[in-house]
């Protein structure tokens, strides 16, 4: 797979390391790894590590316990597929520094626009971080605050790579279908790409949405109304390991 399968650009409208507060027990590490080019600070946070570049740490200490809650949150609803899958590396990247990285020389990098929030996940061809599978965030003001599903679309990619590398259900792509005819006989605009991996990843942050912690971008927008549009879809995810069969 490349890295033009998954990215998307998210143009959205819109401090410790004790972790304890937030509900969850943390610790950190920092330096570089042998995937990381650049000294990175790694956090567990709730079950996730997250590795922040330096302008990355400073956007999470400004309102860390929004963010520990939207993750916690975010592993809560996708305990299921997390238990046949574990979890994927997160690499969170500021703002404020992102385009004068200088090991942005892959493909990618010239897909952000920092200041309107990236999230994307591939492996991506980027100078010393080539193949490590795993979750981009840049800016996470907007990437994560102004759509708080965001870690709910990535992760369902990570997941559904998992699976299809066994399994491609016909059920996955006649629901896309379906799908496609419900929101073109409804006039309703695409939320998404039309692309099939995209569209399971959009209608995974609807069937998780609750409206307060986490709510989906676009429609459907939450589970009531996925279950109304009677096309297939959740049974494709229930099929992919998606969500609980």
């Amino acid at each position: 797979m490349t890295i033009f399968s998954y990215i998307r650009i998210l143009v959205l409208v819109t401090t410790s390391l004790v972790l304890s507060g937030c509900g969850g027990g943390g610790s950190s590490s920092s330096g570089a790894s042998s995937s990381d080019p650049i000294s990175m600070t790694t956090v567990a946070i709730h079950g996730l590590n997250v590795s922040f570049n330096a302008s990355g740490y400073v956007e999470y200490q400004a309102n860390q316990a929004r963010y520990d809650s939207i993750i916690q949150k975010t592993m809560s609803v996708l305990s299921y597929p997390n238990s046949r899958h574990g979890r994927p590396a997160i690499r969170v990247l500021g703002e404020s520094d992102y385009h004068a990285l200088p090991y942005l020389t892959g493909n990618g990098s010239n897909f952000c626009t920092a200041s309107q929030g990236c999230a994307w996940y591939g492996n991506i061809q980027m100078s010393g971080w080539t193949g490590v599978d795993a979750i981009y965030l840049v800016n996470m003001r907007k990437a994560i605050l102004g759509h708080d599903t965001v870690l709910v679309h990535e992760l369902a990619h990570w997941y559904h790579d998992k699976e299809t590398a066994f399994v491609k259900p016909a059920s996955a792509t006649n629901s896309y279908n379906s799908a496609i005819d419900y929101y073109n006989t409804n006039n309703i605009s695409l939320p998404f790409p039309a692309k099939p991996n995209e569209f399971l990843a959009y209608m995974m942050e609807a069937y998780h949405s609750d409206g307060v912690v986490l709510s989906a971008w676009g429609f459907p927008a939450n589970r009531a109304e996925l279950v109304a549009m009677n096309s297939g879809i959740i049974a494709a995810l229930k099929e992919l390991h998606l969500i609980t069969p």
